[in-house]
């Protein structure tokens, strides 16, 4: 069973104010309330079960990689570019479900059910090429979860939205 407030404790150690170690345009790793995310996830599972894969984009040390896994029961990853985050993934039990990948390089986002990000970017600019890209490369029906977006999704349907956070859904083709 995971323990929450044990999760929380461990973000917070490793919680880094300012820029990101490797990336100049990036923030360091930020650490979402625990309690927000769950809220989050559980909008977008119920939303369009059955949802199976879920993609931590820009995860830090992947604890809500594991908290998909375990609690959601659904195939969860995560990639980041810092190795320092990766590698303490691995002692949490996560090896091999967190990648050492920049974001901006990843390929897969169209084969997620379920993207979450923290706004990875700093600058406004670097967000907004992100979130463009990975907005496109997202397979229609899948679940955008996101937190700090500068781009609100054209289109999609908004499944909960408060300041600064939101679940959208992309469209399905119509044919």
């Amino acid at each position: 069973m995971i323990d929450l407030r044990e999760l929380e404790a461990l973000e917070a150690r490793w919680k880094e104010p300012g820029d990101s170690p490797l990336l100049p345009d990036a923030y360091g790793f930020q650490a979402f309330r625990i309690p927000d995310f769950l809220r989050l996830l559980a909008v977008a599972v119920m939303a369009v079960a059955p949802m199976r894969s879920f993609l931590d984009a820009g995860c830090g040390i992947g604890t809500k990689v594991l908290i998909a896994r375990d609690m959601f029961g659904l195939d969860a990853a995560g990639i980041d570019v810092v190795p320092s985050y990766v590698e303490e993934a691995g002692r949490l039990g996560l090896g091999g479900m967190v990648a050492l990948v920049d974001v901006r390089e990843f390929g897969g986002y169209g084969e997620q059910d379920i993207v979450y990000c923290y706004g990875p970017f700093r600058e406004p600019d670097a967000q907004a090429a992100f979130e463009k890209r990975l907005h496109a490369a997202m397979r229609p029906g899948s679940i955008l979860i996101a937190v700090m977006p500068t781009l609100k999704p054209r289109g999609w349907e908004c499944l909960f939205r408060v300041p600064w956070q939101g679940v959208w859904r992309k469209p399905t083709e119509r044919g």
